[in-house]
């Protein structure tokens, strides 16, 4: 992990990513290769995120349970919905990571062991769910549990998960408390 890197930078509806050359010169700096496991085709993500991913995929398979990176960075060239929220796709940090589990990108064929297993185990490696159920009204996304977000620390991410946070809560919660 570079210890340089805000890994509790937020972007969303509302908070676009301004571009304005610090972090994303940081983040060129640390951006891997790795393959899509769903196109096969090459994709990016930021180096810690994927160390720790790798770390969660191998703790997962142990549990019997098969995930796998199917995206991840996305350039400013790629927003996925400019006219509407423009720069708001947190795919631009390199830490959100869209994962497939046993094989599914369909939230409707992962059964509720398999969901309990994977929110288990997020936070030990670092991640969070990034948009959690209940909580659309904060995030102003729909659920979905194969958008993972590395948060840089299994103890800032323990701290999100137990309390039944999304990071928009906890980032409030924390700004507040300093």
């Amino acid at each position: 992990m570079n210890p340089k890197r805000n890994y509790l930078i937020f972007i969303g509806k509302g908070h676009p990513y301004t571009f304005n050359g610090g972090y994303d010169r940081l983040l060129r700096n640390d951006l891997v290769s790795t393959t899509s496991a769903i196109t096969n085709e090459p994709i990016e993500i930021e180096k810690g995120a994927l160390c720790a991913f790798t770390e969660l995929q191998e703790d997962l398979h142990e549990k019997g349970l098969r995930i796998e990176l199917c995206g991840a960075y996305q350039p400013k060239h790629r927003e996925s919905d400019p006219v509407e929220y423009p720069y708001c796709c947190e795919h631009h940090t390199g830490l959100l990571l869209d994962i497939t589990i046993d094989g599914s990108d369909d939230p409707e064929e992962a059964n509720q062991v398999t969901e309990k297993i994977l929110r288990e185990s997020l936070a030990d490696h670092g991640f969070i769910n990034r948009y959690p159920a209940g909580k659309e009204g904060s995030t102003g996304f729909s659920a979905d549990p194969y958008k993972i977000r590395f948060v840089g620390s299994s103890e800032i991410a323990h701290q999100i998960m137990d309390s039944n946070l999304c990071l928009e809560e906890y980032l409030k919660n924390y700004a507040t408390s300093k």
